[in-house]
């Protein structure tokens, strides 16, 4: 357990009390005077603070305590024969309030509290100085409602530069925020940490980090969504970015929108989950989402969930950029889950990138379905631009730098052209190298290459076309290109008549299956055969021309 410190600060104000439980409370404040009437409100408010037991409601916090450090310790008791201890050395409050309607709106220096806190609001709203440097307690929100505060919600006008809590944050929304008219907000949280885990509850935004951006943040256990709309969620919007999220545990979805998730708006760092990233049953749950990503490490899977919905699910147990996303590692497996009530489930267990994606490791398998493929892909540039420089060469309109599996690989699809809904977009789009250590099952490795079926998610037929190439490139000087494939063990369709699929691009440079390089023909545009030892052969590798 994570002890916290008390503060140093000579107090200009001292409020004593004893808890619920029989613990010798201590409320200090560097400024103001806590004996003024209504700054503390006991759950007994006719009794003697001391010698009875109460709860602490509220502190509601005026001018004068403006810039104030605010320390909440508890001690155990001894009763009243001297020999047994009473109370746990914790103290549960329920509200903290420098935002009150009668009280002129101020920041504060510091809170610490040696227990649960259900709630603080502070911060002026002026200029753009934090509402509060430092909150330190021992949890918050395990109680509820119970203990006094308002609601579920916690506001840091104009942000706040560390938030520390030793244990859990339990349904509770921590939010960052700019008050109304304030024309230039800061509205960030510098650092946060959480000993425990980060639970979403059953309303919305319950359990959840959210600020024009975010230093760093650190859970030590799990993230988990809730029920409710975006619960159990780190997240920096109107265009916010986050530095860096580390999760000891699980990123676990929920059964609602946007639950179990990382999201910045813009930039967001390094991302590492050290167990799993577990999909709900809802769109954009248990997932890791932003403008641009840095370096992703899973150290479990990155796992669907198996449900039944009549509802369109899309976007479960993913990793999406809506530009690049720079690489990302797992040590477990791709699974992609199901869903079984009559809706449609897509992008569970995805790796996805509106422009570029970079290195894609995974030491275990990839694990489709034939309905819930699992897909690999990156658009590449489809306007023919990267910044100024319209390309003109095959190395520069790359999509996927390279995908690596150490087991095998069923049911995938590694998608070089196509946007984050599964369009078709850039027919000059490249792969670099693709390398399976097992078997290549019923998947598909396509760069630049449209599927002609009636199914667009079906590849390897005889009217499979080159996507059309960006509108800003006039001549054909850039190839839709995988520079290499190895596959360690057999490759094979799904055994089944009728079904195809296809290792496309306009040009296959390398090729090697089970040890053997096949025997490839120079240039773009002039190899086909079929692959797989059923009579189907039903893996199509094929070198498409013109565009």
């Amino acid at each position: 357990m994570i002890e916290i410190l008390e503060s140093r600060i000579a107090p200009a104000s001292v409020f004593v009390f004893t808890d619920v439980d029989g613990d010798h409370v201590t409320i200090s404040s560097s400024k103001g005077d806590l004996n003024t009437a209504g700054v503390v409100t006991l759950g007994n408010a006719t009794q003697a603070a001391v010698g009875f037991r109460h709860q602490l409601m509220s502190l509601q916090l005026g001018a004068a305590f403006s810039g104030a450090s605010i320390t909440i310790t508890a001690k155990p008791s001894l009763d009243l024969g001297g020999t047994q201890l009473q109370g746990d050395g914790f103290v549960n409050v329920g509200e903290i309030n420098a935002r009150a309607m009668n009280q002129t709106p101020i920041d504060l220096k510091s809170v610490t509290i040696h227990g649960d806190l259900g709630q603080i609001i502070v911060g002026s709203g002026t200029g753009t100085a934090p509402a509060l440097g430092s909150l330190d307690v021992q949890s918050m929100g395990i109680f509820g409602l119970t203990t006094g505060a308002t609601s579920a919600n916690s506001y840091f006008m104009n942000g706040v530069k560390s938030i520390t809590v030793a244990q859990d944050v339990d349904a509770v929304q921590l939010r960052a925020e700019a008050d109304t008219g304030v024309a230039h907000p800061d509205a960030k949280i510098g650092s946060v940490f959480v000993g425990g885990n980060l639970i979403g509850g059953a309303a919305t935004g319950t359990g959840e980090i959210v600020a024009d951006g975010i230093g760093s943040v650190k859970i030590m256990q799990s993230v988990i969504g809730g029920s409710a709309t975006d619960t159990g969620r780190i997240a920096a919007s109107n265009k916010g970015t986050i530095g860096s999220v580390y999760i000891g545990g699980s990123l676990i979805g929920g059964s609602a929108q946007a639950t179990g998730a990382v999201y910045a708006s813009t930039t967001l760092g390094s991302v590492t989950v050290k167990q799993s990233v577990v999909g709900g049953s809802a769109i954009t749950s248990g997932g890791i989402d932003g403008e641009s990503i840095g370096s992703v490490a899973i150290g479990g899977d990155l796992r669907g969930t198996t449900f039944s919905s009549a509802n369109s699910v899309d976007h479960t147990a993913f990793i999406r950029a809506q530009k690049d996303l720079k690489s990302v590692t797992i040590v477990g497996s791709i699974i992609s889950g199901s869903e079984s009530g009559g809706g449609t489930l897509t992008f569970s267990g995805a790796v996805q990138a509106g422009l570029t994606l970079g290195t894609v490791k995974v030491l275990g398998n990839i694990e489709g379905t034939a309905t819930d493929k699992v897909v690999i892909s990156g658009q590449g540039f489809p306007t023919g631009a990267t910044g100024d420089t319209i390309p003109t060469t095959h190395t520069q309109d790359p999509a996927i730098t390279s995908v690596s599996i150490g087991g095998t690989a069923t049911y995938m699809q590694v998608e070089a052209g196509y946007d984050l809904t599964g369009m078709a977009t850039d027919g000059d789009s490249q792969i670099g190298s693709v390398t399976i250590a097992g078997d290549l099952i019923a998947s598909d490795i396509i760069a630049g290459v449209k599927s002609g079926n009636a199914d667009p998610t079906i590849f390897g037929g005889a009217t499979d076309s080159l996507i059309a190439r960006p509108a800003a490139v006039t001549t054909d000087g850039v190839y839709a290109t995988i520079a290499s494939i190895v596959v360690g063990g057999q490759i094979e369709g799904a055994g089944v008549s009728g079904d195809s699929f296809g290792i496309e691009a306009q040009w296959i440079k390398s090729f090697k299956t089970g040890g053997l390089k096949l025997p490839l023909m120079a240039g773009a545009g002039n190899d086909g055969f079929a692959l797989g030892i059923t009579t189907n052969r039903d893996v199509h590798v094929r070198e498409l021309g013109g565009k």
